[in-house]
């Protein structure tokens, strides 16, 4: 069979193909409409999960940066205890010295059987002496003021021996004092730097919540999205299918017409030979032409012109390919 044979097509078969190619236009006008509503529908999928996601990304960021300052603190916070722990041991350890230093005290001023202080033994020299320097006291008077004022000298001699223990307990408890104050402090910065932790720790954990409640959220526009894209990757290869057996139809069609145009302009020349034919025998028998006779002669030279020019086309077209 020829290559003319196979383009034809009869009035049947080309109703057929141009059924075929109307109901392939509408099925392929359907899944463009499709795919718009689609794409529009995923896009908007996406557009939802990339903000979701941002802020999530956001998110994640702040609370890292949350976790980092509440660690900090808390941190300091166990450091600042240990602290307060070394004092508060530190304090015991001095009240336990306070506490034998005045036991020994005790004990040195019972054996002595002193129960003024040095000072006190001073503050009573310094009025006796004072009374014999103001006084006009008699001669046996003063001397009885001098016998006491000997007394209490001894007993001042006697005490130097609790000088250094009176010394060490001044210390002790200035040093009792100076932990006390310092633990104060430390306790101070401790709950200041616990509320500040807690500041964080709170924040953080709502954060956490708010994360908790946007991640079904990501992952449910992502699944619609992907999901939408499949459906549109399906669509979109059944568009191409409809579009390749839409070309192949047209194509068929355009053959076909193209075969149809050469069949006819075939009987239009062989039409034209005939007439000329029939023009030449007029002039062989010395008839008179008509004005159709000489158009006859006109179209057939119009068309021989035509078919070199088609011919000539033809041919640089093959060569091309």
């Amino acid at each position: 069979m020829t290559s003319e044979s196979t383009s034809a097509l009869s009035p049947e078969e080309r109703k057929t193909r141009e059924q075929e190619a109307a109901a392939i236009k509408d099925a392929i006008k359907g899944i463009k409409n499709s795919l718009n509503s689609l794409n529009d529908e995923k896009e908007k999928h996406f557009e939802t999960y990339r903000k979701v996601r941002e802020q999530l990304m956001a998110y994640r960021k702040k609370s890292n940066e949350l976790k980092k300052k509440r660690d900090t603190f808390t941190k300091e916070v166990k450091e600042l205890k240990k602290k307060r722990d070394e004092i508060n041991k530190a304090l015991k350890e001095k009240a336990d010295q306070l506490k034998a230093a005045q036991t020994e005290l005790d004990s040195v001023k019972g054996k002595l059987h002193i129960k003024e202080s040095p000072m006190q033994l001073r503050q009573q020299m310094e009025r006796l002496d004072e009374r014999i320097e103001t006084e006009a006291l008699p001669f046996d008077q003063e001397k009885k003021i001098m016998k006491q004022i000997n007394a209490l000298k001894a007993k001042l001699k006697e005490t130097e021996s609790l000088s250094q223990v009176f010394t060490s307990i001044r210390t002790i408890e200035k040093e009792i004092t100076a932990l006390k104050q310092e633990g104060k402090s430390q306790h101070l910065v401790v709950q200041k730097k616990a509320a500040d932790s807690q500041v964080y720790h709170e924040e953080l954990i709502a954060l956490y919540k708010t994360m908790d409640e946007l991640r079904p959220r990501e992952k449910e526009e992502h699944e619609a999205f992907m999901k939408l894209k499949e459906r549109f990757s399906t669509d979109n290869s059944r568009l191409k299918v409809e579009i390749a057996k839409l070309k192949d139809i047209q194509k068929q069609l355009g053959n076909a017409f193209e075969h149809e145009e050469k069949e006819r302009r075939k009987k239009e020349t062989r039409k034209l030979k005939d007439l000329e034919m029939e023009v030449e025998e007029k002039i062989k028998k010395r008839k008179k032409l008509t004005v159709e006779d000489i158009l006859i002669f006109q179209k057939t030279s119009e068309k021989e012109e035509q078919d070199k020019e088609e011919k000539k086309d033809d041919n640089d077209s093959q060569a091309e390919q």
